[in-house]
Formats: structure tokens, sequence, C-alpha cells
């Protein structure tokens, strides 16, 4: 209703004006300015009007949306979203902590298995040198010194195939 009043008014000073505008040309001057002022007061007033009309609609608007915000509804809609949230954010570090896990029992696997090797590869070296030991009456000096340092230089490469060649080697009485 406020803004047909303002643009009925916008109109009839635009009228207004156009009538002093030819009371000027007529040469009724008193009348000219007193018919512009009422033409000036009839748009300003439905400027006025219209910018009312603006900044009631925008109170209006900021109250619906503040009494919007804190409705139930919006309360309980927020409080879903943040929990949704931070399940999501729970599931992700159970995710990510679940991998961690793995990569490290992997680690500690291979760290294991690689320990396992070593001893493994020392007890075979120190059964060869025992059995090598045994068996030095029956071969001669150089074959026993060659077995000797094949076992060591197997020993350092952590080579378990040719300590097993070697195990073969000297169990079989091919040497002799």
């Amino acid at each position: 209703m406020l803004i047909r009043i303002s643009l009925l008014l916008a109109f009839s000073s635009v009228l207004v004006l156009v009538i002093a505008d030819l009371c000027l040309r007529l040469g009724f001057q008193s009348l000219s300015f007193e018919v512009l002022l009422l033409g000036a007061a009839a748009l300003l007033s439905a400027f006025v009007g219209l910018m009312i009309k603006g900044l009631s609609a925008l109170i209006k608007a900021c109250v619906t949306a503040i009494g919007d915000y804190f409705s139930t509804q919006q309360r309980c809609q927020r409080e879903l979203l943040f929990n949704q949230a931070k399940h999501d954010q729970t599931a992700r570090l159970f995710m990510f902590k679940a991998e961690q896990m793995r990569f490290w029992t992997r680690q500690n696997i291979k760290r294991l298995l690689h320990h396992n090797q070593q001893q493994h590869i020392r007890s075979l070296a120190k059964a060869l040198e025992k059995d090598l030991l045994s068996q030095k009456k029956q071969m001669n000096r150089a074959t026993f010194k060659q077995l000797q340092l094949e076992i060591v230089s197997s020993r350092k490469r952590h080579d378990i195939e040719a300590l097993l060649k070697l195990q073969h080697k000297i169990a079989s009485p091919d040497w002799l």
C-alpha cells in the first residue's frame, strides 16, 4: 500500500513540476515557485515513503531470519549436521589409525623376519664351522681354508643359498 502511495506521489510530483514549468513560461513566476516547492515536497515524500517501506522490509526480513535461526527445527538440524560431521571425522580417524597400525605391523613383521633370517644365518654358519672342524682331519689344509673362507664370505653377504650349498658340500665326500 505504501509503495502505491509513493509511486502516485512521484507521478503526481512529475505532473506538478511540468505545471510549474508551464507557469514559468507563461510568466507566473511566483505561482511557478510555489508549484515547484509543492512538486519537490511531493517527490521528497515519495522517496521517503519508498525508503520507509524498504527499511521496514529489511527489518522484517532480519527479524524473520533471526527467528528462524533460533527456532527449534533449525537448532535440531544444526545439531544433527554437527553430529554427522563428528561421526564422519571419527570414522576417518579410525580409518587412519587402522592404516597406521597395519603399516607398523608390517614394519615389525619385516624387522622380525630380517632378525630371524640373520639369526638363522649365524646359527647355520656356526653349524657349518663345527661340521668343518669335525672333518678337518679328513681333508687337506687348502680345502679346509677355502671352505672356511667361503663360510665367512657367505655369512657376511647374508647368502643363505650359498651357505646351504656349502653345507651340502661339507656333508658330501666330494672334496676328498
